[in-house]
């Protein structure tokens, strides 16, 4: 796409109009529909891009590492990484990235709506365990809700699966029936 020529005032071509550079995290924001955030917000692009490598793997610190999550729900696609499509990346750097003042994250609740067949179920297992295994909180919950107990369960299922999985996150945690538990900071997902 080319960017238009501005006129000058006696109607020569001058140079191409530039687009506004825009912060990094705000790009993202624009394309979820997001309002600016408060004064004092900044984004953290290590953090945002270690949520991303948790995903699919890829280089943190100069170092490869393979991705912690896979595909386990239709049969094309389960055991293959986990790749994430552009809404989801876009969701996944404004959830880690942003941050208060403090060094807190500055979203704390999503609420998402997609149609079927979109891959919510895996990227928000994905997102519960990235939360339980990479932010380190103390004594963190993370829960599964939903109107009835076997929805909630499919979502945690999907997780317990992405984790059986994996031999380091497997070897991390403690997968019980109805959590998965850290013994080094006591959190847990429910």
């Amino acid at each position: 796409r080319r960017l238009p020529l501005k006129r000058s005032g006696r109607g020569r071509k001058t140079a191409p109009a530039r687009a506004p550079r825009l912060r990094p995290g705000y790009a993202e924001l624009a394309r979820l529909g997001c309002p600016q955030p408060p004064h004092g917000a900044w984004f953290n692009e290590a953090r945002a891009r270690r949520a991303a490598v948790f995903f699919e793997g890829g280089e943190l610190d100069g170092d490869p590492v393979l991705p912690f999550l896979c595909h386990t729900k239709t049969p094309e696609w389960a055991g293959q990484p986990f790749r994430l499509l552009p809404w989801q990346r876009d969701i996944l750097r404004c959830l880690f990235g942003w941050r208060r003042e403090d060094g807190r994250r500055l979203y704390v609740e999503l609420w998402l709506e997609v149609a079927k067949k979109n891959g919510k179920t895996e990227f928000l297992a994905g997102l519960a365990l990235c939360l339980l295994f990479f932010e380190r909180e103390l004594r963190g919950e993370i829960l599964s809700l939903a109107s009835e107990r076997d929805q909630a369960a499919i979502m945690f299922d999907t997780a317990k699966f992405m984790v059986a999985r994996n031999p380091v996150l497997a070897g991390a945690c403690e997968v019980n029936k109805r959590d998965i538990f850290i013994p080094a900071t006591h959190s847990s997902y429910k």
